[in-house]
């Protein structure tokens, strides 16, 4: 179904908006100047959160989901 207002999606809809895959060097690199938590940039400190390894920033994937804004 087609929707161009975001009050008329329902909020148990789920659409599935395409993937982008990132390496390791992708995420580090957004992070170090976007988002640098340490779960985004360092390998050792991410290992202790509850992800269990770097995680990419939201902030990344968004960046990289919108075609216009890809690098």
């Amino acid at each position: 179904m087609a929707h161009s207002l975001w009050d008329e999606f329902l909020t148990t809809e789920r659409l599935q908006l395409g993937q982008v895959r990132m390496s390791k060097e992708d995420i580090v690199a957004f992070a170090s100047v976007f988002d640098p938590q340490p779960f985004h940039i360092d390998e050792t400190a991410a290992r202790s959160t509850v992800l269990g390894g770097l995680a990419a920033s939201g902030c990344s994937k968004q960046w990289n989901a919108h075609p216009g804004w890809r690098t």
